[in-house]
């Protein structure tokens, strides 16, 4: 919902140079990220709210796991790189020589209908789980 928002001032970034600014940010702090040099997190005030809010952008507290976490950094600049991708092939005519041919109905079906899909598989993941153990 945010990107909605940004994409009027985004439109105006050429899109060779947001693609290759958008990359280059992903790297840096993916590695920057998972490293935590600085530990933010851990140097704060015992204040909780606080230390949720930093874990959602990138930066948990020590001893955080999760199998299904992707922080607002690093990843919101890969799909950053994705949004200037499609604009760059898009300036220069080739979306539809790379992908205007693919009629594929197994892979169209699951495109037009991912969202559905991705709200019931989780509740049937739940109830195998949930049977299994």
């Amino acid at each position: 919902l945010i990107w909605i928002l940004l994409d009027k001032v985004l439109k105006k970034i050429p899109a060779g140079v947001g693609v290759s600014v958008s990359f280059v940010l992903f790297l840096i702090l993916r590695s920057w990220t998972k490293q935590d040099p600085i530990q933010l997190s851990d140097n704060l005030p015992n204040v909780t709210w606080l230390k949720s809010v930093l874990a959602y952008i990138g930066f948990p507290q020590a001893g955080f796991s999760s199998t299904d976490y992707f922080p607002l950094l690093p990843w919101i600049f890969l799909f950053a790189t994705g949004y200037f991708l499609y604009s760059f092939l898009q300036e220069k005519g080739l979306i539809n020589r790379l992908f205007g041919k693919w009629k594929v109905p197994g892979i169209n079906f699951l495109g037009k209908h991912s969202l559905i899909i991705y709200m019931i598989h989780q509740p049937i993941c739940y109830v195998v789980a949930f049977l299994v153990s």
